[in-house]
């Protein structure tokens, strides 16, 4: 989907194509994520610590996936079909390889280990994250697998079950918008309150409720880029501000996290006060941040369209949905690889970098196959139900469509 200018100045979007840039934010998030599981966890280093801080891009991921979700919705809402097209395409897009996962989860499990607990049932569901909260709970499937990492791909499914209601029968976009930022303000208030009453900030992140901040955060540019005056919600300078803004803020939340991280191992079971209060908001902050990093992302010639433009981003953004899949699901073998890498390889730096490098071409070729092999056959069949949009008859409305990536 490209962007251009009309004669009035006015920003316009054709909805035909793919937004590349947002392509390429997508290849950010699935690098933050990488990295953030692959560079080897040592506390003594700061930049082990940093890169610990990749977790950040599942919230990319959320504020991506709320806005084209979003958007998708409102442009057919007046469809006869809507509900079909919109399920029917979710399906085809998410759930071939994520049942390839779960039945090589299933079948790596019951035939080498033997199969453990009917907790763990409701995961080959779309409901991982709902198998945290009970007692004992594990998603790791040893000695090969882990689907500790779909509790996301499980909330966003149920994102996408509930909000198509929401945005097909609430009639009024104002009405939309509110529900939004009740939603936005409602998430750190639950993880607090969560926190509060000695739940895990881990598990509460993981729950719709306490993390639907970056999704609505999402759907409301979407909504608010199809108002009467999307202008001035697409307007660079305001969008600077308010990015620097949040960085700004972002940065004794960051300096908490990082002191954390760089003093004790990674749990929040025993994070003080102060350490729950820095991540519930921080979580907020970093949302806000990308969705102004996605709004500008749209408008050509900015920095941020710019970067998400480049060819090798783009490229990871293609197969981002493959590759967080598949890179996790296999971590309790790979992650004893890194220290046949420091053996032979010093100083050890260079021996994790690459490792870090080895996995990922890996797994980006694991992904590319898979992508090859199961994505395009189902992808292909997207096109036998895509819903006409029925587009209002108002001189301001802008629609932005695209392929979303959940």
């Amino acid at each position: 989907m490209g962007a251009v200018r009309s004669g009035e100045g006015r920003l316009t979007i054709n909805s035909s194509d793919r937004i590349e840039s947002l392509d390429g934010l997508r290849g950010i998030a699935i690098l933050l994520v990488f990295f953030c599981h692959y560079v080897p966890q040592d506390r003594h280093d700061p930049l082990s610590a940093a890169a610990r801080l990749g977790w950040v891009g599942v919230d990319l991921f959320f504020v991506l996936s709320g806005f084209l979700i979003t958007g998708i919705l409102v442009d057919t809402r007046e469809s006869v079909d809507r509900f079909k097209s919109f399920y029917v395409r979710r399906i085809l897009r998410l759930l071939p390889v994520y049942f390839t996962a779960v039945a090589i989860v299933i079948a790596g499990t019951h035939f080498l280990r033997g199969f453990r607990s009917w907790m763990n049932i409701p995961f080959f569901f779309y409901g991982s994250n709902l198998v945290a909260l009970l007692p004992n709970a594990d998603l790791a499937f040893p000695p090969y697998f882990n689907c500790g990492h779909f509790w996301s791909l499980a909330l966003e499914e149920q994102f996408y079950t509930i909000w198509p209601f929401l945005a097909f029968f609430v009639p009024r976009r104002q009405t939309l918008i509110r529900v939004c930022l009740l939603g936005i303000l409602a998430a750190p208030a639950i993880r607090l309150v969560a926190a509060w009453f000695g739940i895990s900030l881990w598990v509460a992140c993981q729950q719709l409720p306490a993390r639907m901040d970056g999704l609505l955060l999402g759907a409301l540019l979407a909504l608010l880029v199809r108002g009467p005056n999307p202008q001035a919600w697409l307007n660079q300078e305001r969008l600077k501000w308010v990015f620097w803004a949040g960085c700004g803020a972002l940065v004794p939340v960051l300096a908490i996290v990082l002191r954390l991280l760089l003093s004790a191992p990674a749990s929040t079971d025993a994070l003080g006060r102060k350490e729950i209060v820095a991540v519930s908001l921080g979580i907020t902050i970093f949302a806000v941040v990308f969705v102004t990093v996605l709004a500008s992302s749209l408008m050509p010639g900015t920095i941020w369209n710019r970067i998400g433009s480049l060819r090798a981003l783009r490229f990871f953004g293609k197969y981002s949905y493959g590759l967080y899949v598949w890179h996790y699901l296999f971590f309790l073998v790979t992650v004893g690889w890194v220290n046949w890498f420091r053996l032979v390889i010093s100083p050890r730096f260079l021996a994790d970098l690459l490792y870090c490098i080895c996995m990922l071409c890996l797994f980006t070729g694991i992904s590319m196959l898979s992508y090859s092999q199961i994505e395009v056959r189902f992808l292909r069949l997207k096109s036998r139900f895509k819903a006409s949009p029925a587009i209002p008859d108002h001189s301001a409305y802008n629609p932005v469509t695209s392929s979303a990536r959940g």
